[in-house]
């Protein structure tokens, strides 16, 4: 089984601290958070990103098949859901010439709906299987 670079499990409250630390900022200062000529946004910017990157990079307690599955699979939904939705934004700015359709902070994006389907794969659907008594396929 070949390796994958992974953060120590602590790592994921470094990121957590990163990103709280970017919003705090940005609501301390509320700067245009688009424009990255001004230092406070470009700040921001990297702070969230930085965050949400160590997040995503660190271990789970138990690192085992089952959770290489859930990432590899949170990855890929994540990946098409940003393509689709790209897609989907340019084909509106097309439609309407308006380029205030286009998305900002794509990255981010990415990386948020990757955490969310991977939370939601290794916690959160057992839970509502169990809850709703629907039985796994």
């Amino acid at each position: 089984m070949i390796p994958y670079l992974l953060l120590p499990r602590y790592f994921k409250f470094i990121g957590l601290f990163f990103c709280c630390l970017g919003f705090i900022l940005n609501f301390y200062f509320q700067p245009n958070i688009l424009d990255s000529t001004i230092g406070v946004s470009l700040l921001i910017q990297i702070l969230v990103l930085i965050g949400l990157l160590i997040i995503c990079n660190s271990r789970q307690i138990n690192e085992d098949e089952f959770i290489q599955h859930c990432r590899l699979k949170s990855l890929q939904w994540a990946v098409l859901i940003f393509v689709f939705l790209r897609v989907l934004f340019k084909i509106i700015v097309w439609l309407t010439s308006d380029t205030s359709w286009t998305p900002q902070f794509q990255v981010n994006f990415l990386l948020e709906n990757y955490l969310v389907l991977f939370y939601y794969q290794v916690f959160f659907r057992d839970l509502l299987l169990k809850i709703f008594k629907v039985k796994k396929q």
